[in-house]
C-alpha cells in the first residue's frame, strides 16, 4: 500500500472522529536536521528536570520587543530561564550595529540562564515583501516558486540563514508551507510558492535546506494549511471549512517538509471546523493528535501570533494562553505585546498551582524547547 494510500485512509477516519493511532513515517534516511536534535534530547531532559515550575512555563514563552533595546525585565526572565527567547519585527530592528547590540543583549542574559543555552531569536524572513531584514531573499515566494529551480532556492534559503546568522537569529520564521489558492488571502499577498501540493512541498524544503545549511532553524507555517483562507488571521477571525480531501491536499508539503526534518512547525489561529471548534493553535486534535500522534512530528510547535484579532472572541490573554498550552502548543508567540505575553504567563503559573495544568505535559514540551536550543548552540 503507498505512502499517500495509508495517509489518506487514516486521516479520513481523523476527520470523521475515529481517530488513528498509528504514524504517518515512512522509511528514508534518517533526517539529519531531527537527528541533531533527538542527540540532544538526553541532555534536554536532564536540564528540564531540574526546572522550577515556573522555568517549565517559561520555556513555553516567546515575547515581543517595542523597540530597539532590550528592557531590563525580559533580560531578567532570560537569566531565570523564564522565556525562551524573542520574535524580532520592524519597530525592534534599528541600524546594523543597534541590531546586534539587541541580539548580542538577549543571548549573553540567556546564557546566564539554565543550561547556558541560546535564545531563540526569531524573524519573520519569508522573501518579498514579508521581511524584517534588507537582504535576502528579496523576491517573494511566488516570484521564487515561478522563475527558480530548486538549486536556486536552496541557495536564497542559504543567503538567508547567512544573513540572519551574522545578527545571531536562529530561527527563520520560514518557509510559509501553504498552498496557493488563486484569489485566496496568501496567494494575493505572494506568499506561496506555487498552486500545487507537490510543487510547494518541494521548493519549501529546499528553502528549508538551505536555512538548514547555516544552522538556521526553519518553520513550517501555517499548519495545517492556510491557503484556503480569505483573509489574513493577522486582521480578523478566519474559518477554514475543507472537505477531507482538500484537507488531505493541504497536508502534503508538511508532511514532507517534516520527513525531512523541519525544526519548527507553526500553528494557524485559523478555526478547522473538521477538526476541532477551537483555533488550531487552541485545539488539541490539531497540536496533539494530527500533529504529534499523525504526522510524528517530533520537533518544536510554534503558535502564530496569539495576541491577533482572530482569538479576541476566545477571551482575555490569559485564557487564551491555557488553553494552547493544554492543547500542546510548545511555543506561544506574540507579537503585539510584552505585557499581554506576561499576563498570560502569570496566569499559567496561577493555573498551574490550582492544578489546571499538567506538569508532567510542561516538562516534556520544555524538553523539546530546551533540545531545539542545546541544538542551536552548535
Amino acid at each position: 500500500m503507498g505512502r499517500w494510500r495509508r495517509f489518506a485512509i487514516w486521516l479520513s477516519a481523523l476527520l470523521i472522529g475515529a481517530l488513528v493511532l498509528g504514524g504517518l513515517r515512512g522509511g528514508g534516511e534518517e533526517r539529519a536536521a531531527l537527528a541533531a536534535t533527538r542527540s540532544y534530547s538526553a541532555e534536554a531532559r536532564q536540564i528540564a528536570a531540574r526546572l522550577r515550575p515556573t522555568q517549565l512555563i517559561g520555556q513555553r514563552f516567546i515575547y515581543t520587543l517595542d523597540g530597539p533595546t532590550l528592557p531590563d525585565s525580559l533580560g531578567r526572565r532570560l537569566e531565570r530561564g523564564r522565556a525562551a527567547g524573542v520574535v524580532l519585527f520592524a519597530r525592534s530592528i534599528g541600524s546594523a550595529a543597534a541590531l546586534r547590540d539587541l541580539t548580542a543583549a538577549i543571548q549573553r542574559h540567556a546564557a546566564a540562564g539554565p543550561g547556558g543555552l541560546p535564545a531563540l531569536i526569531m524573524v519573520d524572513q519569508e522573501g518579498g515583501p514579508v521581511r524584517r531584514l534588507s537582504g535576502p531573499p528579496e523576491s517573494s515566494a511566488a516570484t521564487m516558486g515561478a522563475t527558480l529551480n530548486g538549486h536556486e532556492i536552496r541557495r536564497q534559503g542559504r543567503a538567508t540563514g547567512r544573513l540572519l546568522a551574522n545578527y545571531e537569529i536562529n530561527v527563520d520564521l520560514a518557509p510559509v508551507t501553504d498552498i496557493g489558492i488563486p484569489g485566496r488571502a496568501l496567494y494575493d499577498e505572494h506568499r506561496t510558492f506555487a498552486t500545487t501540493s507537490r510543487a510547494v512541498g518541494r521548493d519549501a524544503d529546499h528553502f528549508r535546506a538551505g536555512l538548514a545549511s547555516t544552522g538556521t532553524a526553519a518553520t513550517a507555517k501555517h499548519f495545517p494549511g492556510f491557503g484556503r483562507a480569505e483573509a489574513n488571521t493577522d486582521n480578523t477571525a478566519v474559518t477554514i471549512n475543507r472537505s477531507d480531501a482538500e484537507a488531505r491536499i493541504d497536508l502534503r508539503p508538511f508532511a514532507n517538509l517534516i520527513d525531512n526534518g523541519i525544526e519548527l512547525v507553526m500553528l494557524s489561529t485559523a478555526i478547522y471546523p473538521q477538526l476541532s471548534s477551537a483555533p488550531a493553535a487552541l485545539a488539541r486534535p490539531v497540536a496533539g493528535r494530527l500533529l504529534r500522534r499523525n504526522l510524528d512530528f517530533k520537533g518544536v510547535s510554534v503558535s502564530d501570533a496569539l495576541d491577533t484579532p482572530a482569538l479576541d472572541a476566545y477571551g482575555s490573554s490569559e485564557r487564551v494562553a491555557i488553553d494552547a498550552l493544554r492543547a500542546g502548543t510548545d511555543l506561544l508567540l506574540y507579537a503585539s505585546s510584552f505585557d499581554a505575553a506576561r499576563r498570560a504567563d502569570e496566569a499559567a503559573r496561577t493555573a498551574l498551582q490550582n492544578d489546571r495544568l499538567d506538569e508532567a505535559a510542561l516538562r516534556r514540551s520544555a524538553k523539546r524547547v530546551l533540545a531545539l536550543r542545546l541544538a542551536l548552540a552548535d
